[in-house]
């Protein structure tokens, strides 16, 4: 039977071209037709090197390995898997583990001891190329930077490139100066300088209005007061500044500074169920609130959104954060551990994934087809007919059942598809979470919370956005600690 692949292709910088890629792919393709290997999926990864792994298109094949759905990966030479041999270790052990091996389709390497030594020569000439090169590349920019040449890349607003240096584009440097001025000495918040661009129709190179993290990083960048840095190095006499290094260093402390309270906001302790928790009585939303006793303490709890707003009179009173939160988290940690409902849901979603391509179930009820008609044309040949009657037709089911088989293969790779025991294992993982760790209790609840409805007698109502029926539960005194008036306290 023929073997099951897939082929990985990559091209690594700009220098090389789309037709590199093209030509991986034909060599691969001849070599696989020559070894009676059936290609099922092509992974591409464009300008990426083989120095790091984190390469998307390689990931995912990794990933897909788990599935055991191709035997083998094709690659034009053994460089464009990895040139790390650490690397290269990891993820062929990976593979093995997965029944995937690693084939050059141009590097003849056999399975014999010889062929062992071969590849890890190979795999140690492709980690140094990749070493020397990045330092003739790092020692060439160096130079570049000691010179006062432009080493590439984006060419920084505001600056133009002439005989190979970084001089000033007077239009843009005007606009470079306005952006410094309204944020140094006018005192506007970058949303502000935004605003007041677009306002006035000030536009990038691109034509398009400037954005947020373009000015930011504007603010930033320590060229326009006239330094050059690469690595390590840095030179400071040759590139003309258009921003003045005391003006320049105000912005840092600027930025700094609103960099430090926007981090003291987000310290503050976040409201889980934001969007998510509804009042029973009038419909609208509960948010967050907080009230400060005479004896300092701070007091967090959820108001109906029509109290808060003074939008229309509402008798819901307010509700301890802690004690509904932890109930809902409490709940979802429960509803994780019944092995019923943990069925329930694992169907679900894997009918879900599978619905998503209609070509996977009719496959499936083909090759289930195929199978009994071949089992029962097998069963009729020991019940005594003459096996020439039924030969060739069991040839040519066994042949599409295969095919079938190998479409399968391919629709469930293109979707990603996960086995039920995937999912599974991924659900065990979310039973392992810290409901009393705020980023695990978060995750849980943005998972499996669809909204949540609270009533004045303490009933709580949670719609799960897997589950088949709505859960209630009466919300104990102990954990909403209500009042008649005014917050919890």
């Amino acid at each position: 039977m023929s073997k099951i692949g897939v082929i990985y292709a990559r091209y690594s910088c700009d220098h090389q071209r789309e037709e590199s890629i093209e030509g991986q792919l034909r060599e691969c393709n001849e070599y696989c037709k020559k070894h009676d290997i059936v290609i099922i999926k092509e992974y591409i990864d464009r300008a990426l090197s083989a120095k790091t792994d984190n390469r998307p298109s390689f990931q995912q094949m990794i990933k897909d390995s788990s599935l055991k759905k191709f035997d083998c990966i094709i690659v034009w030479k053994i460089d464009r898997f990895a040139r790390n041999r650490a690397d290269t270790y990891k993820y062929k052990t990976i593979l093995k583990n997965n029944g995937v091996n690693v084939i050059s389709a141009t590097e003849h390497i056999s399975d014999s001891a010889e062929g062992i030594i071969l590849e890890s020569v190979l795999e140690g000439m492709a980690e140094y190329y990749s070493a020397d090169l990045s330092q003739k590349v790092k020692r060439g920019m160096t130079e570049n930077l000691l010179k006062g040449y432009f080493n590439g890349g984006s060419i920084p607003y505001g600056y133009k490139v002439k005989d190979k240096k970084l001089i000033i584009n007077d239009d843009e440097a005007i606009i470079i100066k306005k952006i410094f001025d309204l944020y140094t000495k006018q005192l506007y918040s970058i949303g502000e300088i935004e605003k007041r661009l677009n306002n006035e129709n000030i536009l990038n190179r691109k034509g398009q209005n400037f954005k947020h993290g373009t000015i930011s990083s504007i603010l930033s960048n320590v060229k326009y007061k006239g330094v050059l840095t690469f690595g390590d190095q840095i030179n400071e006499n040759i590139l003309p500044a258009i921003i003045d290094k005391e003006q320049f260093d105000f912005a840092q402390i600027r930025k700094s500074e609103r960099k430090i309270a926007a981090g003291h906001a987000k310290a503050q302790e976040k409201y889980l169920l934001t969007d998510k928790l509804f009042c029973g009585t009038c419909g609208l939303k509960m948010i967050g609130d907080s009230s400060k006793k005479p004896n300092g303490k701070v007091y967090k709890y959820y108001v109906c959104k029509s109290n808060k707003k003074k939008i229309k009179p509402c008798t819901m009173k307010p509700v301890h954060k802690a004690g509904i939160e932890q109930l809902i988290l409490l709940m979802i940690n429960k509803y994780l551990s019944n092995s019923i409902e943990k069925k329930k849901l694992i169907d679900k979603v894997y009918n879900y994934l599978t619905n998503e391509n209609p070509l996977i179930p009719q496959l499936e009820e083909k090759i289930n087809s195929h199978t009994n008609k071949i089992n029962n044309l097998i069963l009729a040949i020991e019940n005594g007919i003459n096996p020439i009657d039924i030969k060739e037709k069991i040839n040519t089911l066994t042949k599409e059942r295969e095919d079938a088989i190998l479409q399968l293969n391919k629709e469930k790779l293109n979707t990603n598809l996960l086995t039920k025991e995937q999912i599974e294992y991924t659900l065990e993982n979310f039973t392992d979470l810290d409901i009393n760790k705020e980023e695990d209790a978060k995750i849980l609840i943005n998972l499996f919370i669809e909204r949540v409805y609270l009533y004045e007698n303490g009933t709580v109502e949670i719609f799960l956005k897997s589950a088949i029926n709505t859960h209630k539960i009466t919300l104990s005194p102990n954990s909403s600690d209500r009042t008649q008036s005014g917050p919890p306290g």
